[in-house]
């Protein structure tokens, strides 16, 4: 249920969804989520479920193909 309305938030109120992800991260499909957020052109918060995810070489490759403003977020996160 999480995941769906995080999902919404992505392709209706994109300014609400971080501040919901970082809520609800424990409560999230990870996964589902960064592919609605690649699909919205979301680049700053699927970089962060990467690196929550333990991903970081698919959160550097988002980064390079994506907007470069996702980058910086990652960066400040080290």
């Amino acid at each position: 249920m999480y995941t769906e309305l995080a999902t919404m938030y992505a392709k209706y109120k994109p300014k609400m969804l971080m501040d919901f992800i970082k809520m609800n991260i424990q409560k999230l499909n990870i996964p589902k989520l960064i592919n609605a957020c690649e699909r919205h052109y979301h680049w700053e918060h699927a970089v962060f479920l990467y690196t929550h995810y333990d991903e970081y070489d698919q959160a550097a490759n988002t980064m390079m193909a994506g907007d470069l403003s996702a980058a910086v977020p990652w960066i400040l996160h080290f």
